[in-house]
C-alpha cells in the first residue's frame, strides 16, 4: 500500500480503451485489447505529459475489459480509499460499463461510506472512446485526427477537478462532471450487418429516475 499524501488525488488503474492497443481505425472490437500487465499502463505516462504527475499517487487496481470487472473490484476500491485516507480518486475505467459501475459504487459509497466514516469521498471515472497510443505502444498525436484523442482532455479534467468536487460519484467524459445517476452511454450499431459493428457511441444525460432500475 502507497504512503498516503491528504492532498494527492488516487488515480485507480482498471484498463479500459484508454489504454487498448489497437487501431481506432478498424472499428472498437467486443474484446478491447489493454496491456497484460499494469506495469505497461499508459496512464503514468499521460498524466507526466499533462503536467499532473506529481498531484497523483497511482494505484493498479486491475488491467480489464470493464465488461470483466466485478463487484469484488469495485468494492476494493473503497477498501483502498478508506485504507489509504484519500479524499479523492480518479478510477480510468472502459467506458461500456462506465455509468453502471459508477451508479453501483455510489449505492457502496453511501453504505460503506456511512459505516467507515467516508462521508467526504469523491470518485470520478473517466476513460476514452479511443486509445492514447497505436496499436504499437506509441503516443498518438493528438494535432492528427483531434476527435480521436479524448482521453487526454477526459483524464486532465477527472484529475483537475477531483480534489474540489462536491463528495459523491461522477463520470467526466469531456463535457463536465455528471452525477452517476443521471448518465447512460448510448450504443448504436450496424445491427443488420453479420460482423456487427458500433457506428455511434456516446454519454448522455438521464433523468436519474430512470436509472433506479438499472442494476449490476
Amino acid at each position: 500500500m502507497h504512503q498516503a499524501c491528504p492532498k494527492k488525488t488516487l488515480v485507480i488503474l482498471t484498463g479500459g480503451t484508454i489504454e487498448a492497443l489497437y487501431d481506432p481505425a478498424h472499428g472498437t472490437p467486443y474484446y478491447v485489447p489493454v496491456p497484460a500487465r499494469v506495469e505497461d499502463s499508459a496512464i503514468p505516462g499521460a498524466l507526466e505529459k499533462l503536467g499532473l504527475r506529481d498531484a497523483c499517487d497511482i494505484y493498479p487496481l486491475r488491467m480489464k475489459d470493464s465488461k470483466q470487472i466485478t463487484t469484488a473490484d469495485l468494492d476494493h476500491i473503497l477498501v483502498t480509499l478508506a485504507e489509504g485516507d484519500y479524499n479523492a480518486a480518479v478510477v480510468v475505467h472502459g467506458t461500456d460499463t462506465m455509468p453502471i459501475h459508477a451508479r453501483y459504487l455510489k449505492r457502496r459509497l453511501a453504505e460503506y461510506g456511512a459505516e467507515q466514516g467516508m462521508d467526504d469521498k469523491r470518485i470520478i471515472f473517466t476513460g476514452a472512446m479511443y486509445p492514447l497510443r497505436d496499436a504499437q505502444g506509441q503516443w498518438r498525436d493528438p494535432a492528427v485526427i483531434p476527435q480521436m484523442n479524448d482521453g487526454w482532455e477526459n483524464l486532465r479534467r477527472a484529475v483537475a477537478q477531483a480534489p474540489n468536487a462536491a463528495p459523491g460519484v461522477y463520470l467526466e467524459m469531456g463535457q463536465g462532471l455528471w452525477d452517476a445517476d443521471s448518465v447512460t452511454k448510448h450504443v448504436q450499431t450496424e445491427n443488420d450487418r453479420p460482423d456487427t459493428k458500433v457506428r455511434h457511441s456516446e454519454f448522455q444525460r438521464l433523468d436519474p429516475e430512470r436509472t433506479r432500475d438499472v442494476r449490476f
